[in-house]
């Protein structure tokens, strides 16, 4: 029984939780959020470092999911869930799920946060009456309806699905099974339920590389490859516009290194600092190679690679190493990106070691030491101007034009002389920052004295200890990374050994145009794969494409992994041998296939025809060979071409398929392979009545205008037998008999599989003679 199944998996999960020291019993306030301090540190719990940094922190359905229950409730007049967040045995549920899918299944962090948390908080509010082994048929199917009004883009719902197959059924949690077949829209969900539909169809033929396709231009799975608009902006930004703020200095050189290499988001924000490595070559008597037209030198890049063997088997958070050759041609530029950002990113390095090897988010100072307030204030929250007066345009200029340290010492040290020597007041925000911890961090003179009443900012202090001991508690979200990554080998990779790192939530850069204090700001971390995606979606506000294309940002979204189904595509066009594509990118050339774009001209054009064929055949000739070489198109000239060249040889079936070259045409309800060079179509591409010639294809516009096509023939078929025959026009019964015998017509092409002949045995329209009686050879 579910309840068996159910006690069984949490009792599981609070043994794996205790000996993580995880404690259980996670006490909620009134909104459904876990206190802070019961709340569970999930990157801890399986030793893989943000960002981002994701807590069990809450048990409350999103605002999203909470506006489409309340909505769905009023519609169907049924009363909405008192409490909107898990407790009792759903939450234990909840957790123990989380905890299997991390520890046990090894799935990834953000997959289990994404799309499977989510969707466990959503059933269990929903259907909070009932115990998660007693819920229904009725429970899943209004469960699924609330997820269907979540977002615009259907990933909720289609998720929903996925956990109720994988978790109530495959797991047998559920009493009633299965219950993945009751994921249905309500009849005023049909709308939502298309873009649900529309979502599977575009994954389920993303690796589907044998669709038929009516054009020779035309491109398989297209989708998969960048926006072309919006592809040349961003290149044209992230190469030729100077970033506007340190964060976007780093996110352009994440996308150019994106671009160029075709790596995974998650492998290029994760590089290592020691990413390059040159080789040399030598000949034998150990002269450099280029002496022989060899190649004496060559860069490669090292890398940490996504979906390994090793990850599958024994964990995703194991890093495994792989390198990627950089082609002579980006050499220079892959290593100008690499080292200007090593230099940019110094300062926060060193810092970041030294917090780790010191425990301390101030490891440059003394615990008990004084600090000005104008300093803490720089320290906390990441924010340069201290003093009142704003920073001086032009050394923003010097320091925007390379991010380099020498000048950003110069920015903080003319506000420090703002204070110290001019007598400056220090900028206003100071004493907001002490309004919010004044009850944890005193103010003090430089003497060490506790102020009470009225303070004089411009000569306040602060202890160290306090404000650390403050941060600790207090502002857990807003940490530097030190969580280590564990490489293939065992040994760990810290935060400070990646290439890649950026303050941790420094608001104040993006705002008025303010300056990042890297040189004290405590928070430091790596990059966030996330952070690159959002910043590439131009409806917010704060994309790239907002802040360098304001009048078309809108318009513009790409994803990232898009580029590098662009270059498995480009080099594939080319003419490179998937073998050597595979040895780029993976380990499996199985898998080049499912990032094959080209279209099917750019395919012919690399299949190799015999010399005397090429000068026997005429050009388009030669295409349809090709395609009948690689069994991309089937029908009667086909089926003619292979039997001659079994009868009477392949000299003969050439000669043939030289005549019959202009017998291709696609229809909207097929594909037609007959010639009508002499005489039009006898049926009117009317090919669906009876012809022999017509095959069905995958094209979805075919299926479309079949359908719309028997809608309307049944139509007018309604119209006439509602009729009485007494007021029935002059010639009604030519009339129905007519639009009977196309509908049966229509009714057997929908019926026929693609690749097949609609009617095979029908008649041949063809004043030039049937195909399966004789070939045109026979005279």
């Amino acid at each position: 029984m579910g309840i068996s199944e159910c006690k069984t998996l949490i009792a599981n999960a609070q043994q794996l939780a205790r000996q993580r020291e995880l404690k259980w019993d996670t006490p909620i306030d009134e909104e459904g959020n876990i206190f802070k301090e019961h709340r569970w540190n999930l990157n801890a719990l399986i030793g893989t470092p943000p960002p981002p940094l994701i807590w069990l922190g809450t048990t409350r359905i999103t605002a999203n999911a909470e506006k489409s229950l309340r909505e769905m409730c009023l519609q169907r007049d049924v009363p909405c869930p008192q409490r909107l967040f898990l407790d009792g045995h759903w939450l234990d549920f909840y957790k123990a799920i989380i905890i299997n899918e991390l520890l046990v299944k090894k799935n990834k962090l953000s997959h289990v946060n994404s799309n499977i948390a989510k969707i466990i908080r959503i059933i269990g509010v929903v259907n909070q009456a009932h115990q998660p082994w007693e819920i229904t048929a009725d429970d899943v199917r209004h469960s699924y309806n609330v997820a269907l009004g979540v977002g615009s883009s259907g990933k909720i719902a289609a998720n929903f699905e996925m956990v109720v197959r994988l978790v109530f059924d495959g797991m047998q949690i559920a009493d009633t099974r299965p219950l993945a077949q009751y994921c249905l829209p309500y009849r005023d969900r049909q709308n939502a339920q298309n873009k649900v539909d529309e979502r599977r169809i575009h994954e389920r033929t993303f690796r589907q590389t044998e669709g038929v396709r009516t054009k020779l231009s035309e491109r398989k799975s297209s989708k998969s490859l960048p926006d072309k608009r919006a592809f040349w902006e961003l290149v044209e930004i992230i190469f030729t516009e100077p970033p506007k703020t340190f964060a976007d200095f780093i996110r352009f050189r994440i996308l150019q290194l994106c671009i160029i290499t075709g790596l995974r988001i998650g492998e290029v924000v994760s590089l290592p600092a020691d990413c390059l490595r040159w080789r040399s070559y030598a000949t034998k008597d150990g002269q450099p190679a280029e002496k022989e037209h060899g190649i004496s030198q060559s860069l490669t890049l090292k890398y940490f690679a996504e979906k390994t063997l090793t990850q599958h088997h024994k964990s995703s958070v194991i890093l495994s190493e792989n390198i990627q050759h950089v082609p002579p041609l980006y050499a220079e530029v892959v290593e100008d990106l690499v080292q200007s950002t090593l230099a940019a990113t110094s300062v926060m390095r060193s810092n970041l070691e030294q917090q780790i090897k010191r425990n301390s988010l101030f490891p440059d100072i003394d615990q008990s030491a004084l600090i000005p307030a104008y300093e803490a204030y720089a320290r906390v929250t990441g924010n340069i101007t201290v003093s009142s007066r704003p920073v001086n345009q032009e050394l923003i200029a010097l320091y925007r034009a390379h991010y380099q340290e020498s000048a950003l010492r110069d920015i903080y040290r003319e506000q420090e002389d703002n204070i110290a020597a001019r007598g400056i007041d220090v900028t206003p925000q100071i004493r907001s920052l002490h309004t919010r911890w004044r009850e944890h961090v005193d103010v003090f003179d430089c003497h060490g004295v506790k102020v009470e009443g009225r303070v004089s900012w411009s000569n306040a202090y602060f202890k160290v200890y306090q404000i650390e001991a403050f941060l600790r508690k207090y502002r857990r979200d807003k940490m530097p990374d030190w969580i280590p990554g564990t490489l293939h080998n065992g040994s760990p990779i810290y935060p400070y050994q990646h290439l890649f790192l950026m303050p941790v939530r420094a608001l104040g850069e993006g705002r008025n145009g303010g300056i990042t204090d890297l040189l004290h700001y405590y928070a430091i971390g790596k990059s966030s794969a996330s952070d690159i995606m959002l910043m590439l979606d131009g409806k917010r506000k704060d994309s790239i494409f907002a802040r360098y294309r304001p009048s078309i940002a809108e318009d513009l979204a790409i994803k990232t992994h898009s580029f590098r189904h662009l270059q498995n595509t480009e080099l594939m066009r080319l003419g490179v041998a998937d073998t050597v594509i595979s040895k780029r990118f993976r380990k499996d050339v199985r898998h080049s296939a499912s990032y094959d774009h080209r279209s099917l001209f750019e395919e012919l054009q690399h299949i190799e025809i015999e010399d005397e064929l090429v000068n026997e055949l005429s050009e388009r000739s030669q295409i349809l060979f090709k395609m009948i070489k690689e069994k991309q198109i089937a029908g009667p000239i086909v089926s003619e071409f292979y039997k001659l060249q079994d009868t009477v040889g392949f000299d003969d079936a050439i000669t043939y398929l030289q005549t019959e070259a202009d017998g291709f045409h696609v229809t909207p309800y097929g594909v037609c392979l007959n010639a009508f060079t002499v005489d039009t179509c006898p049926n009117h591409l009317e090919c669906f009545n009876n012809c022999k010639h017509l095959a069905r294809t995958k094209v979805k516009s075919e299926e479309d205008n079949l359908r719309k096509l028997k809608r309307r023939l049944s139509s007018w078929i309604d119209q006439i037998e509602r009729q009485p025959i007494d007021v029935r026009p002059l010639g009604w019964e030519n009339q129905l008999t007519h639009a009977q015998t196309r509908l049966d017509a229509v009714q057997r092409a929908l019926d026929t599989k693609p690749g097949q002949k609609v009617s095979p045995n029908g008649d041949d329209l063809y004043d030039g003679g049937s195909l399966s009686n004789a070939s045109i050879l026979d005279g």
